[in-house]
């Protein structure tokens, strides 16, 4: 395959429109290729899915090198014809797309039914992989496009509303990173 069909893979991957499943080692070989072509972006967005503790110590020094070496390199510079143009272009784009993407709340039931079926705690990988699988039906275009963070606009709403569940005591403020975890009372 080539680098640019690799590189279609894994925005299509990234964007959630990746139909076939994806295991740990094409992350793997995926984030090799993100390294050797520079793709810093595309590379930092797949560590959010490794799962190094899939890999034997060998894979994970590797993916250590691999990460602190994208960290080390300029991201690369998104150039159109008309820069101006087409940032505005997107900007107004945005404001536009408000009212389609799915709301956050849509997200809470599912959210709390994952954690629950897990014993009151799970990982964001695990969660997300769910609620993308439940709620395929309901995303719309705005839901799978990629933000400027490089993550897809609904696993950002769903961190948000992670967030407002943590303001509103739902979920515990003080978990691990990675983990999401119930309040005690509402996990009984």
């Amino acid at each position: 395959m080539d680098a640019l069909q690799v590189r279609t893979h894994i925005e299509r991957f990234l964007a959630g429109k990746y139909l076939k499943p994806v295991d740990d080692f094409c992350l793997y070989q995926w984030l090799e290729r993100c390294c050797y072509h520079g793709w810093v972006e595309l590379g930092l967005n797949l560590l959010r899915f490794m799962n190094n503790a899939a890999f034997d110590k060998r894979y994970q020094d590797r993916i250590q090198y691999l990460t602190s070496d994208l960290h080390k390199k300029p991201v690369e510079p998104k150039v159109t014809a008309n820069t101006h143009h087409t940032n505005h272009q997107n900007q107004s784009n945005k404001r536009r797309r408000v009212g389609e993407k799915t709301p956050q709340s849509a997200f809470r039931p599912i959210i709390i039914d994952v954690l629950k079926a897990k014993g009151g705690r799970a990982r964001v990988k695990d969660i997300a992989e769910t609620v993308k699988r439940q709620m395929r039906s309901q995303f719309t275009e705005a839901d799978l496009e990629i933000n400027s963070s490089g993550s897809t606009v609904w696993y950002n709403t769903m961190c948000w509303e992670r967030e407002k569940m943590v303001l509103s005591g739902i979920l515990r403020d003080d978990s691990h990173h990675g983990i999401w975890e119930l309040v005690d009372n509402i996990n009984k």
